[in-house]
């Protein structure tokens, strides 16, 4: 059922498409990098399962890279590079590795469900939920940090990622919308080394392989303290990807992106809403 959009959303969705080429511009550029592509005999891309086509994977990474011809063409090199790398590996069929069992709930997926569908934001994307422990995930970080462990750390995250990508494949969705709570993040695991080079790393590897996924990022339940310290980690994002993180400092304001009627009861909700787990292995059905 379609909500109502608030006009300041209205005006949000206008500034988010303002970067946007006409449809007959935005062909034109696809064409071209899809035509220099395939003269080097990069596409048609095998072994993305869940790209929806090389053209649709094309417009993303021009969205990402603010039309830069000559930028989007060498980052898709290197995207492809990588794919045709976890093809050769059967990637997403192997096990998560060993080391990051005891971070694995803090990077698994929790999609909001209402009866048998996704919850959705205002905009009719699906919506998750994250809410990291940063105490769990500084002490593990440092425990962990010799490169073939950082390695797997950003496996996992990696595979997370595809699993989303799988289900906007699946479901037909452009966007998704992220709902991240840091209400566990103390003030000692904020300025953590170890966690900020991971951070670091994820945060570029995910600019690389997952470009123009999310349409929102709220955050919520952010403490007093952590706000200097959130600047820092979203600094290591893209522009493009900037423009779409929102700090919600009331349940009033995630519903400005997101119905009540969309919400669990923990997030100011007033609906059958439930968080339930999505990492590859648990799907849901879709009724919309």
């Amino acid at each position: 059922m379609p909500h109502t959009v608030p006009q300041a959303l209205v005006e949000d969705q206008a500034r988010f498409n303002s970067i946007m080429p006409s449809p007959a511009e935005m062909k034109c550029s696809t064409e071209a990098i899809k035509k220099q592509l395939s003269s080097l005999n990069l596409l048609p891309l095998e072994g993305d399962q869940h790209a929806l086509s090389d053209e649709d994977l094309i417009s993303r990474f021009l969205i990402q890279w603010s039309f830069d011809h000559t930028t989007t063409v060498n980052k898709l090199k290197e995207y492809i590079a990588e794919r045709q790398q976890q093809r050769k590996a059967n990637w997403l069929t192997q096990p998560f590795p060993a080391v990051i069992t005891p971070i694995l709930p803090q990077l698994v997926l929790g999609f909001g469900i209402v009866g048998q569908r996704f919850s959705h934001d205002r905009l009719g994307n699906p919506v998750f939920f994250s809410r990291p422990d940063g105490a769990v995930m500084a002490k593990f970080t440092k425990q962990h940090c010799s490169e073939s462990e950082v390695s797997a750390t950003l496996d996992a995250c990696a595979r997370i990622s595809e699993y989303q990508r799988a289900l906007m494949k699946e479901h037909n969705y452009r966007y998704i919308t992220a709902v991240i709570d840091l209400s566990l993040f103390p003030c000692s695991s904020l300025g953590h080394l170890h966690l900020l080079r991971v951070f670091r790393k994820v945060s570029a590897m995910q600019t690389l392989m997952y470009p123009e996924l999310l349409r929102w990022i709220l955050f919520v339940n952010v403490p007093s303290h952590v706000g200097g310290a959130l600047k820092t980690f979203l600094s290591l994002w893209p522009a493009r990807v900037q423009s779409k993180v929102k700090v919600c400092s009331s349940m009033a304001e995630l519903s400005l992106y997101i119905d009540p009627e969309e919400l669990p009861p923990q997030y100011g909700g007033n609906s059958r809403a439930t968080i339930q787990a999505y990492g590859g292995q648990t799907t849901v059905s879709q009724d919309r």
